[in-house]
C-alpha cells in the first residue's frame, strides 16, 4: 500500500523547525553520553529530517519567494547556494562519526550549529515576507 503525502506548505515547512530543534537537542545529549550507539542513530535522524528540510525550501519555498518577491532574487540565490555547504558539513560530520571519532564530530557540528543558526534567522525573515505578501 503506497501512503499518499501532501504536498509541502510553508507552514508546514515552517513548522519543521520545531523538530529540527528537537533533534539537535537529542543528538547533542547522544554526544555528552559519549556512546556511538546513541550518537549514530541520532544523527542518522537529524541528518534525513535536515536534508528533507532544505529539499523542501529549494523546491517549494524559494520558487514562491522568487516569484512572488523578484527583487529579492539576490538573497533566495544565496540561501540556496548555502544549502551547498549545509550537505557537505552534513556529510563531513556523518564520516566523522563512522570513524567514531565523536570529538571531532563533535566539534564540526557545533561549528555546524553556529552557521545553520545564522542561515535559519535569514530564512525566518524570508517566511515572514511571504506570509505578509499572502495576507496582502
Amino acid at each position: 500500500m503506497t501512503e499518499t503525502r501532501s504536498a509541502p506548505t510553508l507552514e508546514g515547512w515552517y513548522s519543521d523547525r520545531g523538530e529540527i530543534s528537537d533533534l539537535i537537542h537529542r543528538l547533542l545529549a547522544a554526544f555528552e553520553e559519549g556512546e556511538m550507539a546513541l550518537v549514530t542513530p541520532a544523527f542518522r535522524e537529524f541528518r534525513k529530517v535536515i536534508l528533507g528540510h532544505l529539499s523542501i525550501e529549494e523546491e517549494v519555498v524559494f520558487p514562491k519567494a522568487e516569484e512572488s518577491h523578484p527583487g529579492q532574487a539576490q538573497p533566495i540565490h544565496s540561501l540556496r547556494l548555502a544549502h551547498i555547504g549545509i550537505r557537505a558539513d552534513i556529510a563531513r560530520i556523518g564520516e566523522q562519526i563512522e570513524r567514531s571519532h565523536l570529538e571531532a564530530a563533535r566539534a564540526m557540528l557545533d561549528a555546524f550549529l553556529d552557521s545553520f543558526g545564522a542561515h535559519e534567522r535569514l530564512e525566518d525573515q524570508l517566511f515572514h515576507l511571504l506570509k505578509s505578501s499572502q495576507s496582502a
